[in-house]
């Protein structure tokens, strides 16, 4: 795994196998983060793994729930890693009257 810089999309630091991590929020327990505050951490993991296998890879324990969000479709935690995946991790928020 590694923490790629910054590129106009997350999909062009791709390599073949691997699928990209954004995961949004500073409160974020994940190790060696070095992003700023404005943008999402970005991160490249190995595909064949599941969403929370990558996260725990990277140092994330769940203390929150997450909302996943692979290619535009909300996706569970358990959801297998393809080739190319981009996968947005939001904290799950909750509210109202």
């Amino acid at each position: 795994m590694s923490k790629p810089g910054d590129s106009p999309s997350p999909a062009e630091d791709l390599k073949r196998g691997s699928a990209v991590i954004l995961i949004k929020g500073w409160h974020l327990p994940v190790k060696n983060s070095t992003s700023p505050a404005s943008g999402p951490e970005k991160y490249v993991v190995p595909a064949g793994q599941t969403i929370l296998a990558a996260l725990q890879a990277l140092g994330y324990t769940p203390k929150q729930p997450l909302l996943a969000v692979v290619n535009g479709t909300t996706a569970d935690m358990t959801h297998l890693l393809q080739d190319g995946d981009v996968v947005q991790c939001f904290p799950q928020i909750s509210g109202g009257c």
